[in-house]
């Protein structure tokens, strides 16, 4: 080879050098905002130490500072119904929200239609960028036996395990059952009150919905997922409209996870309290077999459903095509669905 050449080849790898140390300089400031490292010296900084170290976001007064310092104080929302006492509060509905002004109404509304309501409840909401704060706005006082809203709008984007955790440590006191409702989900008008009996057993750790309808709103496609299909390859099973203590909610550990949160605190839950099985598992069909049926979750105006559309064309995994539903005793959504839902479904694009 030639000198030339050479040069050449060494200004490449340089280059390239620079491009991947710009990068990760990027990487890390973006996770200082985020909170997930704290600013060191200039020093190398050895794998052991980073090892060591504890996330700061895993400490309850480090999170919940540090989204309060990236809260729009102006659009914050508070509101308490000062007839009822705080201290009734049982049940805490979970709400986090990006990017989602069209879906978040079907979310907001499904809460409104909640039947068989002998308790009370508080329903928390983090977004960025206050995109939905009129909308929130309309349905106070709007809920059944909802006591309290908390609407907290932030200015940068963070994890959804961040949010998730902060709704926790921000829930009443006397909140014991902690319900994660996604934006982009209608839910069954027995949903609160499923969740609420399954925790009156001590031995439930985990109340959820094995069986639902997704309906994708670009293609207008229907699919069914069933959880009780267990996967070959990883021996495992998910159910949808996941819900659990609260208490325990607020122990459990912040990690950098884009996907599978459900998954990552069902596994985290079952090393920490030594549990075997899926005794400690309770669905909706003990209660009512048909209560998922009125129930609906939407894709494709959300970040997350992204990787979900291949299922329509080719249902695998937990996925079944919509002829499905005749094994399940599946009419219809215009069977279940209320009416000014599905005229509200078929107007968006």
């Amino acid at each position: 080879m030639n000198k030339k050449q050479l040069l050449f080849r060494k200004k490449k790898r340089l280059l390239f050098r620079k491009k991947v140390a710009q990068r990760i300089k990027l990487h890390q400031k973006n996770l200082r905002k985020l909170g997930l490292i704290t600013r060191r010296k200039k020093n190398i900084r050895r794998k052991k130490n980073i090892r060591r170290k504890k996330n700061i976001i895993n400490n309850r007064s480090n999170l919940v500072q540090i989204i309060n310092n990236i809260t729009n104080k102006n659009k914050k929302i508070i509101w308490n119904n000062t007839k009822i006492n705080q201290n009734k509060i049982t049940l805490t509905v979970a709400l986090p929200v990006f990017n989602s002004p069209k879906i978040l109404y079907l979310a907001l509304e499904s809460l409104k239609n909640q039947k068989n309501m002998n308790f009370y409840w508080e329903l928390i909401i983090v977004e960025e960028y206050w995109i939905n704060y009129n909308l929130i706005k309309n349905y106070i006082n709007q809920l059944p036996n909802c006591i309290r809203i908390v609407y907290v709008p932030i200015t940068k984007r963070i994890l959804l395990i961040q949010k998730w955790k902060y709704m926790a440590l921000v829930a009443s006191k006397t909140s014991k059952i902690y319900v994660m409702h996604a934006a982009d989900c209608y839910s069954s008008p027995k949903r609160l009150y499923i969740h609420y009996r399954h925790f009156m057993n001590k031995k439930c750790q985990f109340s959820t919905q094995p069986i639902g309808l997704f309906y994708n709103i670009k293609t207008k496609q229907k699919i069914f997922y069933d959880g009780r299909i267990i996967n070959r390859k990883k021996g495992k099973s998910n159910h949808l409209n996941m819900a659990l203590r609260t208490n325990v909610m607020r122990t459990i550990p912040i990690k950098n996870l884009k996907k599978n949160i459900d998954g990552y605190i069902k596994k985290y839950i079952k090393q920490k309290y030594k549990l075997v099985g899926t005794n400690f598992i309770f669905n909706d069909l003990s209660i009512d077999r048909n209560n998922w049926k009125y129930s609906i979750d939407t894709d494709g105006l959300n970040n997350i459903s992204f990787n979900r559309r291949r299922f329509y064309n080719k249902p695998s995994k937990h996925f079944r095509s919509y002829n499905y539903g005749t094994q399940l005793g599946y009419r219809n959504m215009d069977t279940y669905i209320p009416k000014y839902i599905n005229k509200y479904l078929n107007k968006l694009k």
